[in-house]
């Protein structure tokens, strides 16, 4: 579980990458879980991007990542999703 500084840190770190990942219509596929897991392995943060015929809401797939992956939460902000999950490489934290 990360700290309210530390979740403000890998926010402002956020803010600065384009989106790695975008969902359309097609929703979240299995293979698109797959590959977060191994850019999250990588990259430690995470950021998705909601194309405008995306039938699923950010905080839905969320959900299913936290699930799925064991990410935490960082931060929506209309039709982005920002995640983070603790790697190997400890690239941001500790």
């Amino acid at each position: 579980m990360i700290t309210s500084k530390e979740r403000a840190f890998l926010k402002g770190k956020l803010a600065l990458k384009k989106a790695d990942f975008r969902i359309g219509k097609e929703g979240l596929k299995e293979e698109t879980i797959e590959a977060m897991d191994l850019y999250l392995k990588k990259n430690e943060i995470l950021k998705i991007q909601f194309l405008n015929n995306a039938e699923l809401e950010p905080m839905e797939v969320f959900h299913q990542l936290e699930e799925a992956l064991g990410v935490e939460f960082l931060m929506q902000l209309g039709h982005v999703l920002g995640v983070y999950r603790d790697s190997e490489r400890h690239l941001y934290l500790k």
